[in-house]
C-alpha cells in the first residue's frame, strides 16, 4: 500500500466514526438568549476580559474600537472590555485604559455603539491592580500599592502598604466612574481591590 492509499484509508475511517452534526446537538443551548439582570445576550457565546495593549493613552483609541467591532460582527453575545484602572495607582501596564475622570466617556461610548449595532452587549470592569504592577512608562516600575507589603512574586514587586487616606482616595470616585460606563452605555462591574488570600492591612487604620 503507498502513502497516498494509507492516507485515504485512515481519512476514511475518520469520516466513519465523526459525527459532523454534532455541534448542533452537544450545546443545545449555545445560541439561545440568556438574561443577566438588566441586560439580554442574543446568544451564550462570550468574548471575556483580556488586555490587548491597544491602548496608548489610557482612553479607548480607534484600534481598539476595531477590534471588539469585529468580535461582534462575528456573532460574539457578549464582551467583557479589558479592566478601566479607577486611581492613578491603578495605571499597572502602559497600555491600560483609565476612567478617572469624565474625558473617558466619549471613548467608552464610541465601543459601545460600535458593538450594539451587532446586537452585542458590552460590560466594562473598574479595576485597581494592588500589587500586580507590570510596567510603566519608559520600562521602569510604578509604585504599587497593596493591603500589606506583601511581595508580588509574578513581577517581583514589593508594594508599599495603604494608607487609610489613599484607600479612601482611591475608593471615592468608584460611583462617579461606575456612572461614567452606565452614561457610555455599557453595564460597569466592580473589580474587588482587596484580596482574602493577603494579609491584613499593615498600617494602623
Amino acid at each position: 500500500m503507498g502513502v497516498q492509499d494509507f492516507n485515504r484509508k485512515c481519512a476514511a475511517g475518520r469520516d466513519a466514526r465523526f459525527d459532523y452534526n454534532w455541534r448542533m446537538t452537544a450545546f443545545t443551548h449555545l445560541f439561545q438568549p440568556l438574561r443577566i439582570r438588566g441586560a439580554t445576550l442574543k446568544n451564550r457565546i462570550m468574548s471575556s476580559g483580556h488586555d490587548t495593549t491597544l491602548p496608548v493613552d489610557g482612553t479607548v483609541n480607534a484600534a481598539l474600537v476595531a477590534y471588539q467591532e469585529a468580535r461582534a460582527r462575528g456573532g460574539v453575545g457578549l464582551i467583557v472590555l479589558q479592566v478601566s484602572g479607577v486611581h492613578e495607582t491603578a495605571r499597572y501596564t502602559n497600555h491600560v485604559l483609565m476612567a478617572t475622570d469624565d474625558s473617558s466617556i466619549a471613548g467608552y461610548r464610541s465601543v459601545a455603539e460600535a458593538v450594539h449595532r451587532f446586537g452585542t452587549v458590552l460590560f466594562g470592569q473598574l479595576f485597581h491592580p494592588g500589587r500586580e504592577i507590570a510596567e510603566a512608562d519608559g520600562g521602569l516600575l510604578c509604585v504599587a500599592y497593596a493591603p500589606s507589603s506583601v511581595p508580588n512574586e509574578r513581577f517581583r514587586v514589593m508594594p508599599q502598604p495603604l494608607r487609610p487616606k489613599l484607600i479612601d482616595a482611591i475608593l471615592a470616585p468608584l460611583e462617579a466612574e461606575w456612572t461614567n460606563g452606565n452614561q457610555a452605555g455599557h453595564p460597569v462591574a466592580r473589580a474587588a481591590i482587596f484580596r482574602p488570600i493577603l494579609p491584613r492591612p499593615t498600617m494602623p487604620m
